[in-house]
């Protein structure tokens, strides 16, 4: 866990190889601009990175197969997310308050094991990709996604899902 670190631009190059690592939390760098290299870190269950403001994209995360949980928030500058396509185990994804975020990657649809998927404040995302594969997803929440003009198509192929529920006027 790496957390209010002021000064800290970049992380050593020795954390590419913490193939044991589990859980990755960086939290409130404020002048760190990526991150190392993910992709050997096979091991990684977890990965939570918010409020670092110069981090504008994720480096390559398909090999990150153990992965379990993937939060994201407060990262004003964040514009892509890339390829989620190996990380079959994903179950848990929040992305919340990234405004220069424009879509999600359509490999987001072959997450057969995701159960909740939270969208808050993705002021950018007008468009979701197909979720039609997604098919243990129990809980989709998406507030205050205000330029989000359609949800996908062929929702009625989620049939796990319990809880769905959508605030993008602003309004309770």
């Amino acid at each position: 866990m790496l957390g209010h670190v002021k000064h800290v631009d970049t992380l050593p190059g020795i954390c590419a190889r913490l193939t044991s690592l589990e859980t990755l939390s960086i939290a409130g760098c404020d002048t760190m601009q990526e991150l190392p290299t993910l992709s050997l870190m096979t091991s990684l269950t977890l990965l939570a990175l918010c409020e670092c403001p110069l981090i504008k994209l994720l480096p390559c995360v398909k090999s990150l197969t153990a992965m379990q949980q993937l939060s994201l928030g407060y990262l004003i500058n964040f514009t892509c997310l890339p390829c989620l396509g190996g990380m079959s185990m994903l179950q848990h994804m929040s992305l919340y308050n990234l405004g220069c975020l424009v879509e999600l990657p359509s490999s987001i649809s072959i997450l057969t094991n995701l159960r909740l998927l939270t969208l808050d404040r993705c002021d950018g995302i007008t468009d979701l990709p197909s979720m039609c594969k997604m098919w243990s997803l129990e809980v989709l929440r998406i507030c205050y996604c205000y330029a989000l003009q359609n949800l996908p198509p062929r929702m009625d192929a989620l049939t796990a899902l319990r809880t769905y529920g959508t605030d993008i006027s602003g309004e309770s």
